[in-house]
């Protein structure tokens, strides 16, 4: 396989450096660690791949939220691969788009959705595709309960004290380190972002979390509320029964990385690697291994 290697020498650049910056959650010695034990797992695609990712305008301040830009970037990062295509969309997968895609990928404002939407995304899903939610992919206005059946947990507007709550301060998130995606992961992790938290659960699916935190307690919009100690998600995933003998349908779901710092960090791009990887159902080190 030949990989070119604009991703990972990014990520080798800011292993090399010496100081961690603030928006990291892995040091340098973690990153390198984990670079080098993918590098030993198999660094080929078994079969070709499509990859989707959704984008909406921008709802939030430039510092936060590009949409656009996530979906762009990590398209082209993947892309990259060989036997591996990936392309930017904007809004919801057109029934085709659904149909020709092994994964899609939302980082998104949903609005609302129609039944036959959700229709092509149960099809999808029943076939043994996959989807990956990142942050505001969470929050549908309308609609949430049938968002959270299908990606198992979703942000609730319900009236209190159903309704699901947000805020933005220091998380200190346990991981199951046991699980691909964060393998070699300390067994917790401290970052300064957003969490959305009183979730509320879909029925369908088996849901496995794979990261909890509590809220954040110095944020402004916690610090006038009691504090509040309960464990909440900040990643899980879920996977679906398939029909006609097909793999089970998998979703990985992420809560962090409100902050563009965040959500383009080398940290969190190996989270991202591998959850790519985990829903393809394929090898970390294609994804993540450079071209020698």
């Amino acid at each position: 396989m030949h990989t070119k290697p604009t991703y990972l020498l990014a990520l080798l650049s800011i292993v090399l450096t010496p100081i961690l910056s603030a928006t990291e959650f892995l040091t340098p010695q973690q990153i390198k660690d984990i670079l080098a034990t993918e590098s030993k797992s198999q660094t080929t695609i078994s079969s070709p791949k499509n990859v989707l990712f959704c984008w909406s305008k921008p709802d939030h301040p430039k510092h936060v939220h590009a949409y656009e830009r996530f979906a762009k970037s990590y398209a082209a990062q993947i892309s990259e691969i060989e036997n591996v295509h990936a392309s930017a969309i904007e809004g919801y997968p057109t029934a085709e788009q659904w149909q020709s895609a092994d994964l899609v990928v939302f980082n998104l404002t949903i609005k609302t959705l129609s039944d036959e939407q959700y229709a092509t995304m149960d099809a999808h899903l029943d076939q043994g595709g996959s989807v990956i939610v990142v942050h505001q992919g969470l929050v549908q206005r309308q609609g949430y309960d049938q968002w959270a059946e299908r990606i198992g947990l979703a942000f609730s507007w319900d009236a209190p004290p159903t309704r699901s709550k947000w805020g933005k301060g220091d998380l200190k998130i346990r991981l199951d380190t046991k699980h691909p995606i964060f393998k070699g992961f300390p067994d917790t992790i401290h970052v300064t972002d957003e969490l959305y938290w009183n979730l509320q659960s879909g029925n369908k699916g088996e849901i496995t979390l794979l990261g909890e935190t509590t809220a954040p307690t110095n944020s402004k919009r916690a610090a006038a509320a009691e504090p509040d100690t309960n464990k909440w998600p900040a990643f899980w995933t879920v996977e679906h029964a398939a029909k006609d003998e097909a793999k089970p349908g998998r979703v990985f779901c992420c809560v962090i990385s409100h902050p563009n710092e965040i959500a383009f960090s080398s940290s969190f791009q190996i989270v991202m690697m591998r959850a790519f990887a985990w829903c393809l159902d394929e090898s970390a080190g294609a994804f993540l291994k450079a071209s020698k």
